[in-house]
């Protein structure tokens, strides 16, 4: 990776932090949970994907 791009993920990290100080704790932990389940998701859709299967429920019009 260049230097620069490492300074743009750098100050990209930076901003996040600072707009991290101005949550709550509990905001904190449902940015953090949305993110989680999001991934889990995520993953969940590239197994069915992996298997050949269509993903099932609501998520099945989304992905």
């Amino acid at each position: 990776m260049e230097k620069k791009d490492i300074d743009v993920k750098l100050e990209q990290t930076k901003r996040l932090l600072d707009a991290f100080a101005y949550l709550s704790p509990a905001e904190i932990k449902a940015f953090t949970d949305a993110i989680v389940g999001a991934a889990t998701m995520n993953r969940l859709v590239n197994a069915a994907r992996r298997d050949d299967d269509e993903p099932s429920g609501p998520s099945k019009a989304t992905a």
